[in-house]
């Protein structure tokens, strides 16, 4: 059987006085990368689980603090 490759997912997470948490806002049908002003990583129409491209296409620098995700995480 073959294994299909599936290109690994980050978050990001900037602690400032509240968390701010990088995602693609698919709510408005634009896929845009947003910044999200939230504390709760589960808003309905956001998608926190981001590719590498997403993140540095967003800003190069967050990548450095991109946090892999575990495969439990996702389900």
């Amino acid at each position: 059987m073959k294994e299909i490759w599936k290109e690994p997912l980050y978050t990001v997470t900037i602690n400032l006085d509240r968390k701010y948490y990088l995602a693609v806002d698919e709510g408005d049908g634009n896929e845009e990368i947003i910044t999200t002003l939230t504390t709760v990583d589960d808003v309905f129409g956001y998608r926190y689980f981001l590719t590498e491209q997403e993140i540095k296409s967003s800003d190069e620098s967050l990548w450095k603090i991109a946090v892999p995700v575990e495969e439990e995480e996702k389900q």
